[in-house]
């Protein structure tokens, strides 16, 4: 049925699906706009480190997209897929594998910004490569499908301690925090997230969390932590052990809530904010001895994406990840994974074994490669301030000036 002349163009959703119209010149001149603009000039990637033994792995097996009308119909063209809930994009994909292509996917389904971490898998990846497989045995084809873990770390080429320095001055003054400028990075990076946590708190009303100079951080930010857990779990119910399954069942909580509770809503969502960056801070992750340089950009990367949305320059860096020094980006290939949808035994719990061997070898592959960059040296890393076991002096020189 198609409209009438006069009919009203129906309106924009983000969440209604297309497939992709692919246009080849778009897709080679992108391929050229990222190979000499953007990864050299915004990424400021200038080496991709993939040694033969991973690339001939790969010969072996060989919410971007609906922001917008104009922004749909450019990456649709490019081959994009938008998996708008209840769309046709894992069919799309599963048909674009059975005529032999590749299907490239982002597996953790948003940035975490953390770069030695894989952070629970989207089961969509194992769904498509199961139902490919179901659909090469239904029709008695030979062609092996596979799961095929592509990890890697980005690492500064030179000391990007002058670049992190200017990147922590941006935070300062965005946030009408105390500046840094006399302070070398070790001693700066730890002043600005002490001094972070103190606004924060002070901006949503959770108290005081660090009473002394000397007082442990990351103490101070678990109770911060609970403080933020238990005024949500007051409104929404008992929240999930899993801090990321936590916020995405809060966040669906308050859109239920959201009309008949506007100004509460949007009061729990400064907290829901302020929750999931904290949590991206890490412990098991940031509280060591020694931070490599990489560590403590994604951490400044994390705080702007935050707190600093208004302006063109925020806008640029919260959607494209902008660098601050020449970078290589080092990739590695895990050993493929063959899907055997076969029909036999119980299939979910067969995805969710897939599911889980996938992370396993993506997670051990970066463990490996970021034991080679520290080796090599190629991590420089400086020293932690904020570490649980860093003297009373150095505690005490972190706080900067004013002390908390």
């Amino acid at each position: 049925m198609t409209e009438g002349r006069g009919a009203a163009p129906r309106a924009f959703s983000p969440l209604e699906y297309r497939d992709p119209a692919p246009a080849p010149w778009l897709i080679h001149a992108l391929g050229a706009l990222n190979r000499w603009v953007l990864l050299p000039g915004l990424l400021r990637i200038t080496r991709f480190d993939l040694p033969n033994a991973d690339a001939r792995r790969l010969r072996a097996v060989y919410e971007i997209v609906n922001a917008s009308p104009s922004a749909r119909g450019f990456w649709l063209a490019n081959n994009l897929v938008a998996n708008a809930p209840g769309g046709g994009g894992k069919a799309f994909s599963v048909d674009w594998a059975l005529r032999g292509h590749g299907v490239l996917l982002h597996p953790e389904g948003m940035a975490t910004w953390q770069g030695e971490r894989v952070a629970a898998l989207l089961p969509g990846l194992v769904d498509m490569a199961w139902d490919t497989a179901r659909h090469v045995r239904a029709a008695r084809g030979e062609r092996p499908v596979w799961l095929v873990p592509v990890a890697w770390r980005f690492a500064f080429r030179g000391d990007a301690r002058r670049a992190l320095g200017r990147d922590m001055s941006r935070l300062e003054r965005g946030l009408s925090l105390p500046r840094g400028d006399r302070l070398e990075p070790p001693e700066r990076f730890a002043a600005l997230i002490r001094h972070l946590l103190a606004r924060q708190c002070e901006r949503l009303g959770l108290g005081t969390p660090l009473a002394g100079e000397h007082d442990d951080y990351f103490a101070a930010q678990s109770r911060v932590v609970e403080d933020l857990l238990g005024r949500l779990a007051k409104r929404y119910g008992a929240m999930d052990p899993d801090f990321g399954r936590a916020i995405f069942q809060v966040r669906r909580a308050m859109r239920e809530r959201a009309a008949v509770d506007p100004a509460g809503v949007k009061s729990d969502g400064r907290l829901v904010a302020e929750l999931h960056r904290l949590t991206g801070f890490d412990p098991a992750l940031y509280d060591r001895a020694e931070l490599a340089q990489e560590r403590i950009a994604e951490v400044l990367k994390r705080t702007r994406t935050t707190l600093l949305k208004r302006g063109f320059a925020n806008a640029l860096h919260n959607t494209v990840p902008v660098a601050v020094g020449p970078r290589a980006v080092h990739v590695r290939v895990a050993e493929p994974i063959e899907v055997r949808a076969d029909g036999g035994g119980d299939e979910a719990a067969g995805r969710t074994r897939l599911l889980a061997e996938h992370r396993a070898r993506l997670q051990a592959t970066l463990d490996l490669l970021g034991d080679e960059l520290a080796a090599s040296g190629a991590c420089r890393p400086l020293p932690n301030l904020l570490h649980r076991g860093q003297s009373t002096a150095q505690a005490a020189r972190a706080a900067g000036t004013p002390q908390l």
